[in-house]
């Protein structure tokens, strides 16, 4: 999206693209479905879970893709920290930065997959900002975080990685998509094609030329450049595959976050 906008490819595609942030998965459906905005991105399980509960929202292009063999998101815990194995975290208070996205779902997979009893987790809402001076205060045991954040709270020396938390969910699987309306996809179907096309071509472009996004990725986040390089970048994904989405839904139908199960395909634009 970034490099996108910087180099103009949406304007030559004929599509005027503003960006807005928005801080939460919840808050961009929610302005999305209430046309405050046409497309948002977001990480894919509030949106799986929006249309499983028959919100009218639809995939029209890929996020980001995580893999297992370059996670960029882990469970932090304090450097010291005697936590060693999936069932030492049984009792212990863990920060997410949402509630049953999936993060936490992600993580209750893996403790229960590694030994351990994710519901005798106890979860409670951080930003992920807070993470490392809630575990250095000892207020929590451990943080979900994800890259950029992950790396220099792992430079600062506080915390270590306990466990890439988010292979609970699958090895491969696409961690975040661009959604809009049924309704506004009608009505733009052109749009919608064009705006998923540049997307796909600047992921293919990107996934290949990693350290040009280091000083975009900064300028958003508000950090050092020094910070983005050491990052594990995700890949962007290239197609939008039900094979990709599937298991979120079915980890996300397991843990009670989405509220049943569903073809990933219900989920994805057919023009």
């Amino acid at each position: 999206m970034l490099y996108a906008l910087r180099t103009g490819m949406f304007q030559k595609a004929g599509l005027d693209v503003q960006l807005q942030r928005i801080p939460t998965g919840a808050a961009i459906t929610a302005a999305v479905a209430g046309g405050s905005i046409d497309i948002g991105k977001s990480s894919s399980s509030p949106i799986l879970t929006a249309v499983a509960r028959g919100l009218p929202l639809t995939l029209i292009a890929p996020g980001a893709i995580y893999d297992e063999k370059t996670p960029n998101g882990t469970l932090l815990v304090a450097k010291d920290s005697p936590l060693r194995t999936a069932a030492d975290l049984s009792g212990q208070l863990v920060g997410t930065q949402t509630l049953n996205d999936i993060a936490q779902i992600g993580a209750a997979a893996w403790i229960d997959r590694n030994g351990g009893n994710s519901q005798a987790v106890r979860w409670v809402e951080l930003p992920m900002t807070s993470v490392v001076a809630s575990i250095d205060e000892h207020r929590i045991a451990g943080g979900v975080i994800t890259s950029p954040l992950m790396e220099d709270a792992l430079a600062g020396g506080k915390v270590r990685a306990f466990a890439p938390i988010l292979s609970g969910v699958a090895p491969h699987f696409l961690f975040s998509v661009y959604f809009t309306t049924k309704d506004w996809a009608a009505a733009h179907p052109d749009a919608v094609k064009k705006f998923a096309a540049v997307i796909v071509q600047s992921a293919a472009y990107t996934n290949a030329h990693h350290g040009e996004m280091t000083a975009l990725i900064a300028d958003l986040v508000g950090m050092p450049v020094a910070v983005i390089e050491r990052m594990t970048m995700a890949t962007g994904g290239t197609a939008l595959n039900a094979r990709d989405i599937q298991p979120v839904i079915d980890v996300g139908v397991k843990y009670h976050a989405i509220p049943r199960p569903f073809s990933a395909q219900e989920a994805i634009y057919k023009p």
